[in-house]
């Protein structure tokens, strides 16, 4: 009886199952510490299992289990690491103002559409940004050139001494200059600087001037004919020709100077006049044949005529 006694006395219990802690404490090795913020309530829970207890605590082991399970669950991610974002954005030039509008814009677009409040289980759509940020960076163009236009439209001069067609191109020219384009468009600024510069000087109209002071105010004693040769000649000068057409200015003048070299002077009517006035008013005295004769021959008398036809 004592043998039996002792020998009950000696009985021990078995060991619990530990293997729902153990699947428990794989779970929670298989995840990734560092993405969630509260991974220290996982490892307080693995850290507190007792590995003594007895088939007779079962309910206990079965509750360590159960602690490391609740505290899985309650993981919540941590936010997801925008080193990489960081990193593009201090590629990004300090003065934009250099820059097209366009690629300006382009690149504020791509920022703004950077979420910052992504969790670490969207790290891969937050390591997409930086290079959508650089590809926005290099796309960034500079302004074109505009030294040359400016000095262009400083050196615009009094446009009084110029063609009226020139002057108004120029004036064109400088309102139709379109600001902020880039780089790659650096040939239309230029364009744009010629297009200003393209300035005709008006043709030297003194000669023509000199014509016409030439030209006697009085031109009664010039034939008709002659004298109006004169007067259209003056009067087919046409102003504002530029540089380009001063032949045609100078043949203004040769035309007027070879209209006033033409100019005809009235014959002498001196003798026509004599004639006139010795033939007697009073015809009654003569035969009705010779004084129609003579009435005939004042009538004949043809006025203006020049001094190539005195003989006549």
């Amino acid at each position: 009886a004592d043998a039996i006694n002792h020998a009950v006395r000696a009985l021990s219990y078995k060991p619990a199952d530990y293997s729902s802690v153990n699947d428990a404490i794989a779970r929670a090795n298989a995840l990734e510490a560092s993405l969630y913020e509260n991974f220290s309530a996982v490892t307080a829970a693995v850290q507190a299992v007792d590995w003594n207890k007895n088939i007779t605590e079962q309910d206990k082991v079965n509750q360590m289990a159960q602690d490391i399970l609740t505290a899985i669950d309650a993981l919540e991610y941590g936010p997801a690491d925008y080193t990489g974002v960081q990193a593009a954005l201090a590629q990004i030039p300090e003065d934009l103002t250099v820059y097209t509008q366009a690629s300006v814009d382009a690149l504020n677009q791509v920022l703004a559409s950077v979420d910052y409040g992504k969790k670490a289980d969207e790290q891969t759509a937050v390591d997409e940004y930086p290079a959508i940020i650089c590809q926005a960076v290099a796309g960034l163009e500079r302004l074109a050139d505009y030294s040359v236009v400016e000095a262009a439209i400083a050196s615009v001069p009094d446009l009084s001494g110029y063609t009226k067609e020139s002057a108004d191109t120029v004036r064109d020219a400088i309102g139709a200059v379109e600001r902020g384009l880039g780089e790659s468009r650096q040939a239309e600024v230029n364009a744009m600087a010629d297009a200003i510069e393209a300035l005709e000087k008006l043709a030297d109209y003194s000669a023509v001037d000199a014509a016409i002071a030439a030209v006697s105010e009085d031109m009664s004693g010039y034939t008709e004919a002659s004298a109006a040769a004169v007067k259209a000649a003056v009067e087919a000068v046409e102003r504002g020709f530029g540089e380009s057409r001063q032949a045609e200015v100078d043949a203004m003048a040769e035309a007027i100077n070879n209209a006033v070299k033409a100019l005809e002077k009235l014959a002498d009517y001196s003798a026509v006049d004599a004639a006139i006035a010795a033939a007697s008013e009073d015809m009654s005295g003569y035969t009705e044949a010779s004084a129609a004769a003579v009435n005939q021959a004042v009538e004949a008398v043809e006025r203006g005529l020049g001094e190539s036809r005195q003989a006549e």
